[in-house]
C-alpha cells in the first residue's frame, strides 16, 4: 500500500470512529486536568444513548435515592487505574449524602475479566446490589489476577451464598447476556478503555484523582457544567 492510500484509509478509520473514542487519545470537549496536572480525554456524548444507562440490566446502583448528580463508572476487573479509583469512589459514596453512582462492566481487556463479569451478574441477581457493592470493592481491594475463582471466592464471602451456586448462576444465558449488554452499550457509547466515566453528559476517559472529580461534581451542582464558565 502506497504512502498516499494509506493516509486515506488512516483518515477513514478516524472519521468512523465515535466521537468519544477519539476523545479517548485526549481530545476535550472541555479543558480537563487530572490531580497530577495531566490532560484527561473527555466528549460530549449522545444523549439518546446516555438515556439508557440507568436502566441497564446489571448495573449496580449505589449511593442516594433521590440524587442531585448521577455519575457512572465504565469498569474492568483487571484494570490497575479502576483498582485505584475504587476505593476513591467508595468515599464519595460515603461522603457526599446527595450522589449516586452506577457502576457497570466493561470486562474489555481479557477473557477472565469476562467471567468476573459473569460472576458480578450472577451476585447481583441473587443478592441484590448491596452485595454487589461489596463484591465490586473486595475484587478491587485484593490483589492479582481477576478470574471466576477469585470472583466466585469472593462473592461467597460478602454475600454467604454458596459457592457452587454462584458458579451455575454465573454460567447462564442469562448472566452472559446481561454482560454483553453492558458490553454492547460501552461499545456504542464509544468506550474503548477503562475506566471510563459518565457525568453530566460528558464522558471522561481515564480516572483524574479524587479530587478533579470531586470538582466536576461540584460544578455540576454550580451551573449545570462539568467545568463551569
Amino acid at each position: 500500500m502506497n504512502l498516499h492510500r494509506r493516509s486515506l484509509l488512516l483518515a477513514g478509520l478516524a472519521a468512523a470512529l465515535p466521537a468519544a473514542a477519539r476523545a479517548q487519545g485526549q481530545n476535550q470537549w472541555i479543558k480537563l486536568k487530572g490531580d497530577e496536572g495531566q490532560p484527561v480525554g473527555n466528549a460530549r456524548l449522545p444523549v439518546e444513548i446516555v438515556s439508557q444507562i440507568d436502566a441497564t440490566p446489571g448495573r449496580i446502583t449505589l449511593g442516594s435515592a433521590n440524587p442531585d448528580v448521577v455519575l457512572a463508572e465504565f469498569y474492568d476487573y483487571n484494570c490497575p487505574w479502576c483498582r485505584k479509583a475504587a476505593g476513591d469512589i467508595a468515599a464519595l459514596i460515603e461522603n457526599d449524602p446527595d450522589l449516586r453512582v452506577l457502576l457497570i462492566n466493561n470486562p474489555i481487556l481479557s477473557p477472565a475479566s469476562k467471567d468476573a463479569a459473569a460472576v458480578e451478574a450472577a451476585l447481583q441477581n441473587m443478592a441484590g446490589d448491596a452485595a454487589a457493592g461489596r463484591f465490586h470493592q473486595r475484587m478491587f481491594a485484593e490483589a492479582g489476577r481477576a478470574d471466576r475463582a477469585k470472583a466466585v471466592r469472593i462473592a461467597a464471602d460478602v454475600s454467604g451464598k454458596p459457592a457452587e451456586a454462584i458458579e451455575k448462576v454465573s454460567a447462564t444465558p442469562q448472566a452472559k447476556a446481561q454482560v454483553d449488554g453492558q458490553l454492547r452499550l460501552a461499545a456504542n457509547l464509544g468506550f474503548i478503555a477503562t475506566p471510563t466515566f459518565v457525568l453530566g453528559g460528558l464522558g471522561v476517559f481515564g480516572y483524574p484523582g479524587p479530587r478533579t472529580t470531586g470538582q466536576m461534581i461540584a460544578s455540576l451542582r454550580k451551573c449545570g457544567e462539568v467545568g463551569c464558565r
